[in-house]
């Protein structure tokens, strides 16, 4: 019997948090505009590597390791809490329960900076 992964409401909101963080200009409209849609991508695509990463065996003082070569501050917080969550998250074994993982993180990372750029 395959076990459904999803991630949780709560991981989604602090992710809203950390999201919403990147986004020093969001758009007063309900539509993100394009500069939002980039930059939640960019959350998405730190969301989908470090869960990957953390999947993969990866230790979470590594990733700390790597984050701290991000010159602006802001973006390596921003790095930093997204190792955080995902460290908080089960690793898998088989390679679609990783995969569905990675999938479910990196979705709920876009979803709630988009979440964000609408506030």
């Amino acid at each position: 019997m395959k076990k459904k992964h999803v991630v949780g409401l709560g991981l989604a909101a602090v992710i809203a948090v950390v999201a919403a963080a990147l986004l020093y200009t969001s758009s007063e409209s309900a539509t993100p505009s394009e500069d939002d849609l980039e930059r939640c991508g960019l959350v998405s695509l730190w969301a989908h590597g470090t869960m990957g990463m953390r999947q993969e065996g990866f230790s979470m003082s590594e990733l700390m390791d790597l984050s701290k070569h991000e010159e602006d501050p802001n973006l390596r917080a921003i790095r930093q809490r997204s190792i955080q969550l995902a460290y908080e998250q089960k690793r898998y074994e088989t390679p679609e329960a990783k995969e569905r993982a990675v999938s479910d993180f990196e979705n709920a990372a876009y979803l709630a900076c988009l979440k964000g750029v609408k506030r």
